[in-house]
């Protein structure tokens, strides 16, 4: 079955941060999870964004953010006539199933109005379902209508 898809994620989802960036390894053949949050210099930053260094945020953007990016606008899965995303910058981790839904903005377009845009076009063009939001750089409220989640 190929089936079209369409993805809605934070490039900077809290939860990744949290338990894949800044998570601690598991030893080879151990039975225990993961560790959350437990990288060294990398807990409160990854906890509470907001107190991140400008040096996390710009490590956060050119290694994590800019691949994230990367993966949704040039892989051969995403680039598919047919798939499409949105990808925005709020550092939250489901906040497209709360509030974020109809309130989040990429050039003005919401979570809500790209996934009905992208489910009732038939031309399937995969430029024209893709919204991907600015970079944290050395701002992590580039986007205005994340920055209540701060």
């Amino acid at each position: 079955i190929h089936s079209p898809f369409f993805v809605v994620n934070s490039i900077y989802d809290q939860w990744n941060l949290r338990c894949i960036w800044a998570a601690m390894p598991v030893p080879q053949g151990s039975n225990d999870t993961y560790e959350c949050s437990h990288s060294v210099g990398w807990h409160d930053c990854v906890e509470h964004m907001n107190t991140c260094s400008s040096a996390q945020v710009e490590k956060l953007d050119a290694v994590w953010g800019s691949e994230f990016k990367r993966m949704m606008t040039q892989s051969a899965a995403m680039t598919k006539s047919g798939n499409g995303c949105f990808v925005f910058s709020c550092g939250i981790h489901g906040g497209e199933c709360r509030a974020g839904w109809y309130s989040y903005r990429i050039g003005g377009v919401s979570p809500h109005d790209a996934v009905l845009k992208w489910w009732l076009d038939d031309a399937d063009v995969h430029a024209s379902h893709t919204y991907v939001d600015c970079s944290w750089k050395t701002n992590i409220c580039c986007n205005p209508t994340c920055c209540k989640n701060f």
